[in-house]
């Protein structure tokens, strides 16, 4: 920072204020200036006799863009000064949701400027001046404005963690600010007045500062400061929002009234209040102008007036704090917002219980009792709990509310549901849903209550406290403050509801805890030690609360019955064992021995934590949850194992199979372990598999293991786990075509419908984990789903449920919704399936940490939503506009943010199969026309060239193909005239047309002197052709078939046709590439007698980024004499494959015969190889060399050629005997091949 620029001589003052370092709020002004255009009229929204608001974008300023500027007026210094330096303090000490945030501030020259967050919806006076503007405010939005106001009030006043209180002194509507959210901030403090705890009570302040009309007449005839002198500022600004109108309007300033508040006052007394509530109130109107008539609740308004006349009585003490006006209000919102909920009569209720016979008494305690009943409802009577609250016993009105609010807002399937309630002749009463079979206290030492059933009542109730602390959805978390097994309630089916929230509280999410002025709450033997002591509760004393009644139904015993017969309560007789490290004694001897032994050590584990004496140390319900959740699993796979005790492989024989968990079988990691490919031998067959090793390191990998072999067990579809590699190795690969990439999809899309649904199982499961990664792939690029180690398996009668999940998929796939609900549900699998399918289409990862657009989805939804997909799209692939629409369109909708617009399963794997449909007519083609139209040559150019096929033209062919040699009149490309014409065989099987896609799929993309170029193709009726460059010198193989052939090759040009050969293969191998029929026959000689590879019909792509990958597959492809040995015995696939025919080639060339030759037919040789092998290792390979090699002098010795030289024919012959060695490992790369050919060539040139 530029210090010569802070020139005011309080600056460095304020940068170092009140015990804080305030140098990162520092803002240059030239910075300010510039986002206001120097201080511009046209960027005012606030103007004040002492300040100015300006709202402005401050560029790159951390993430409040726009920002609003507070320029404060020129005045009397040290008054200014004073004033901001006020507000900065109160700003920087006070941190709460209805408080604006200070974002930074700027003193330079004279001016004092504060930068605070946006208020989007402008200050709460301007509705007032605006009848269009006022009709917005609706009466709920109004009640929770001042809900808001009032907690803002209630934290500066009692709540700071510093205990300081702040009076604010100038709570007025246009103090108050309203955001994106209508949430309300208070905005300005600069009069403030910091008192200390022991100042609660007078404070005589020499200067009486607040606004005419809404300033306190007691603190202004007496210069007496209280809070109630806040207190009876919002009073005013209540009565404000209730009649639409600023306290200052001339109507309220007539005669003898002085402004709104006197007014208000008489005219309540009067009974003519109702002639000043805002008319616009009675004429809500909708979004699209449609006037609804609703208005305020009676009872809400009513509740509303009362409080607000409280606030403004006339003196201090007769006032409410704002703790007392925040529960009015919010009761005044219950009215409004439940409304149409059932209040019942007294009489009803009376009928109901029989006038509230004892015969009908089920319960009670501290709040009063509990009354079971019928109550007639329309045409049914059904069976209802009702509780009557007796106040004289401590649970007051604001409980019997409180009560309400929450039974009504956080409604969820284990927190007991709420039928009505009655507030009538002093009486209240809550009406709840009735539990046949009581509560869970009653069970505790019942042998018939399983071990499996008290964990799914552990985990119902943990899922409810989740629920309840987590706030999901609100702006508030609740605090029971009496969890116990008495307040469980347990349905017919078991289902475990929480109950009794008469003593629970809410509190603001963001507030880390919540003080409890008043007696501790609670029940002895669940207390919170340290809420006993120290009266602070926190959600960590329910945790603690939840630990006894964990124990209870681990030990079969309640806490009281601990305390009867040990002296002390459960919790301290716990603890005492657990130190003499005697915990297995707690276990309730008669379900023993239907506990798994690591689900009870995660049962005892989790809950012994939840009795720490330290709260920081105790886990969260979240965390609770979810090992409860593993006890079930481990206790629910135990009996699961012991049924697939059939499927059990000993670890000796999986060591075997995947050569000892060698790299060269790694196909995959996972976060929990490593996926191996290998070959099982049972029962005398060799069976592929693939192996995932979970690793244990973690502590996870035992539960995950089991966890996937039971969903495995159970689930039977050809989309289903094997592979031999994944999709997001391939994403970026250029070779993987968009029919390939379809049918990936496609395969996909199936299985995530037969996991979601199939209708001979009752069972539906949300996979939980669908990525890039954890889709495999086979020898014939079939999807394979894998990874269900964090899978959720459970009834389809649930199939809508949210479930909690402690994982929540891999980064960048992770479903929206998750931290609005908390849960994961079917489709939050569709949105990462969502984000796969533009993964796909596009060509990348979803989470990328080098990209500038780090995340693929909001990219991929911009593309969309503007229709620019082209800029993103994998760049090689060649797509059928139709189906890109249909695909594209369908990805799109699975990452809608709202669950319910994503489609389901079984509707994408539609919509990819029509997209499917829709390319597929120029995929099997083999290419877009359009994009290759330049390649296009006419069937009849072809006939007239090759006289109609004439036998005579034929130089090859294969049961596949037959090539030609012609002429092609007036064709140019890239010179050539002379070409070879590659005619496949017509009318055959569909695999033949598939080695013409192939071929012109490979020699489109890649490009290599030593690989033949593709000229053009023909594709007409049944034809397929092929146009290629012209080899004047035919095949490779032409000359060592033909003895009688007049070229001779001498020993240098067959050295540097290798080294061409070896040059392409190295190509084809760096990228992915395996030809998978290197032979002589495949190796053509052009003009110049440089080598080039043809036919590439049987190629194959290898995963990438993976040196040593290896794929397994089913179908050999290669010829007899050259297919690599362990390749032809076990499916093998790696590029040494290709190394080793090629070395067939190297011994060809040598021997100056074809390695099918039938003098290598005799005896037990078969084929050169073998010949070759076995006489390198008797030393008579010398026997086997082209005999022509050796005659290269002429007559009377003039030399021709000098023949081999006998280092290069050294190391040739080793290089081509490492080649051809019998396993794939024992073979050199490509790379070292032509390293040592280039070595023999070397020795010939220089010998």
């Amino acid at each position: 920072m530029d210090r010569q620029k802070l020139d005011n001589p309080i600056s460095t003052k304020f940068l170092f204020s009140f015990g804080k370092n305030l140098e990162h709020l520092k803002i240059h002004l030239t910075d300010i200036k510039f986002a206001t255009n120097n201080f511009s009229e046209t960027c005012i929204i606030r103007y004040d006799e002492l300040y100015t608001c300006y709202r402005a974008e401050l560029e790159n300023f951390y993430k409040q863009n726009p920002v609003v500027v507070k320029r404060f007026s020129y005045r009397h210094g040290l008054k200014r000064e004073k004033e901001f330096a006020t507000e900065i303090e109160v700003l920087t000490r006070a941190k709460h949701p209805n408080i604006v945030t200070l974002l930074g501030f700027c003193v330079e020259s004279s001016e004092m400027i504060i930068v605070i967050d946006n208020l989007s919806n402008g200050f709460l006076g301007d509705y007032f001046l605006n009848y269009y503007k006022l009709r917005l405010l609706t009466w709920e939005k109004r009640l929770k404005i001042c809900i808001d106001v009032g907690h803002a009030l209630n934290y500066v006043h009692s709540g700071m963690e510093d205990q300081k209180m702040i009076i604010n002194r100038d709570i007025c509507c246009r103090n108050i600010g309203l955001d994106e959210n209508w949430t309300a901030k208070i905005v300005n403090f600069y009069v403030s007045v910091f008192l200390h705890p022991n100042q609660v009570g007078l404070d005589p302040c020499s200067e009486v500062r607040g606004r005419p009309y809404y300033i306190d007449p007691e603190y202004k005839k007496t210069s007496k400061l209280q809070r109630e002198s806040d207190v009876y500022s919002f009073g005013v600004v209540l009565f404000e929002i209730l009649c639409g109108n600023l306290a200052c309007h001339p109507v309220y300033r007539r005669g003898d009234d002085d402004g709104l508040a006197s007014i208000a006052r008489r005219r309540l007394s009067t009974g003519t209040l109702q002639d000043m509530i805002d008319p616009t109130l009675y004429t809500e109107t909708s979004e699209n102008n449609v006037i609804l008539k609703k208005g305020p609740n009676k009872d809400s308004l009513h509740i509303f007036i009362n409080i607000a006349n409280h606030c403004l009585a006339k003196t201090q003490i007769q006032r409410p704090t704002m703790n007392v006006v925040i529960e009015q209000l919010k009761k005044a919102l219950f009215f409004q917002k439940y409304k149409d909920n059932r209040k019942f009569s007294l009489i009803d209720i009376k009928r109901a219980t029989q006038n509230f016979h004892d015969d009908n008494f089920v319960g009670g305690g501290g709040f009063g009792k509990v009354y079971k009943g019928n109550l007639q409802d329309s045409d049914r009577e059904n069976t209802i709990v009702a509780k009557r609250l007796d106040t004289r016993l401590g649970q007051g009105e604001q409980q019997f509310w409180n009560e309400l609010q929450i039974l009504l807002e956080y409604k969820h399937e284990n927190i007991i549901g709420l039928v009505g309630y009655c507030d009538e002749d002093e009486e209240k009463i809550i009406v709840y849903q009735y539990a046949p079979r009581g509560s869970l206290d009653m069970y505790l030492n019942n042998a018939s209550l399983t071990w499996v059933e008290r964990l799914n009542i552990c985990i119902d109730v943990a899922s409810a406290l989740d629920f309840l602390h987590g706030g999901v959805g609100k702006q508030a978390k609740v605090i029971h403050r009496d969890i116990k097994t008495a307040n469980i309630l347990l349905n017919n089916d078991g289902k475990a509801k929480l109950a009794d929230f008469g003593l629970s509280l809410i509190s603001p999410i963001t507030q880390k805890t919540y003080y409890v002025l008043d007696n501790v709450c609670g029940t002895l033997g669940y207390l919170d030690p340290h809420y006993k002591t120290t009266r602070f509760l926190t959600i960590e004393s329910d945790i603690y609360s939840f630990g006894v009644v964990l124990f209870e139904i681990l030990c079969g015993r309640s806490t009281y019955s601990t305390h009867k017969h040990q002296g002390k309560f459960l919790s301290g007789f716990i603890k005492s064992k657990f130190k003499e490290g005697k915990q297995d004694e707690l276990v309730f001897e008669q379900i023993r021995e239907q506990i798994d032994p690591k689900s009870l050590t995660i049962f005892q584990r989790i809950a012994y934590q939840c009795l720490h004496h330290e709260r920081e140390k105790r886990p969260t319900t979240k965390k609770v949850l979810v090992e409860l959740k593993k006890a079930l699993e481990f206790q629910n796979m135990a009996s699961t194992m012991t049924k697939l005790n059939h499927l059990h492989i000993t670890l000796e024989d999986i060591i075997t199979a995947t050569n000892s968990f060698h790299n060269d079988n790694i196909i995959g990691h996972h976060g929990f372990g490593t996926t191996y490919t290998g070959q099982l031998s049972r029962s005398g067959t060799l069976l592929k598999i693939a192996a995932r090793r979970f690793d244990y390191k973690h502590g996870e990998g035992d539960l995950k293991f089991l966890k996937e072999v039971s969903m495995l067990s159970d689930l039977k579809h050809t989309n289903l786990y094997e592979g031999n590699g994944s999709l997001g190795q391939y994403l970026n690969i250029s070779n993987l075509t968009w029919t390939q990439r379809l049918r990936i999809c496609l395969g996909v899309a199936r299985a995530l419908s037969y996991l979601h649904y199939d209708e001979v199982r009752d069972y539906t499961i949300i996979h939980g984990n669908v990525n890039s990664d954890a889709i495999l792939l086979d020898e014939n690029w079939e999807a394979k789903l894998s990874s269900f180690e964090f899978s959720i398996k459970h009834l389809v009668c649930y199939k809508d449920h949210v479930w909690l999940c402690e994982h929540t998929s891999t980064m960048g796939y992770m479903d929206p919704a998750i931290e609005k609900t908390g849960g994961v549900t079917h489709e939050s699998d569709v949105y990462s399936f969502g984000v796969v399918l533009f993964e796909t289409l596009c060509g990348r990862k979803a989470y990328v940490e080098s990209e500038a657009d780090r995340f693929l989805t909001p990219l991929a939804k911009y593309h969309y939503e503007n229709k620019t997909m082209h800029d993103i799209i994998q760049p090689d692939l060649v797509i059928d506009p139709q189906s890109l629409i249909k695909y594209s369109a369908v990805a799109y909708s699975c990452l809608n943010e709202d669950r319910a617009c994503r489609p389901g399963m079984n509707h994408i794997v539609g919509e990819l199969e029509k997209a499917l449909e829709l390319h597929l007519p120029n995929e099997n083609m083999g290419i877009n026309l359009e994009y290759l139209k330049n390649l296009k040559i006419r069937l009849t150019d072809i006939i007239f060239a090759t006289d109609n096929f004439s036998k005579k033209y034929i130089i090859s062919s294969s049961p596949c193909y037959t090539c030609y040699t012609a002429k092609l009149k007036n064709f140019e490309s890239q010179n050539h005239s002379s070409v070879v014409i590659k005619r496949f065989v017509s009318g055959q099987d569909f695999e033949h047309g598939e080695h013409f896609v192939k071929e012109i799929e490979l020699l489109t993309r890649v490009k290599h002197p030593n690989i033949v170029t593709l000229l053009g193709f023909c594709i007409d009726a049944s034809e397929r052709i092929l146009v290629l460059e012209n080899f004047d010198n035919f095949f490779l193989d032409y000359h060592l078939i033909d003895t009688k052939k007049p070229f001779v090759l001498t020993w240098g040009q067959r050295l540097k046709i290798c080294i061409d050969i070896a040059h392409a293969l190295n190509y084809l191998h760096s990228q992915m590439i395996i030809h998978r029929d290197i032979c002589s026959l495949n190796i053509e000689l052009d003009q110049n007698w440089g080598a080039k590879i043809s036919n590439f019909d049987n190629f194959i792509y290898l995963p990438p980024n993976q040196e040593d990958e290896a794929l397994y597959l089913n179908k050999i492809a290669g010829r007899v004499y050259y297919v690599d040995p362990e390749y032809d015995k076990t499916g093998k696939l790696k590029r040494e494959s290709d190394v080793f025919s090629f070395g067939v080639v190297l011994f060809e060339i040598l021997c100056g015969r074809v390695a099918n030759d039938s003098i290598y037919e005799t005896g037990s040789a078969k084929g050169l190889v073998v010949a070759a092998r076995r006489s390198f290792c008797a030393g008579t390979l010398e026997e086997m060399i082209d005999p022509i090699l050796k005659r290269e002098n002429g007559e009377n010795n003039f030399v021709q050629d000098r023949g081999p030289n006998m280092d290069s024919l050294r190391t040739f012959i080793e290089i081509a005997y490492k080649c051809v060695a019998e396993t794939q490992d024992q073979r050199p790369t490509m790379k070292v091949v032509v390293k040592e050919l280039k070595k023999a060539l070397f020795f010939q040139e220089t010998s």
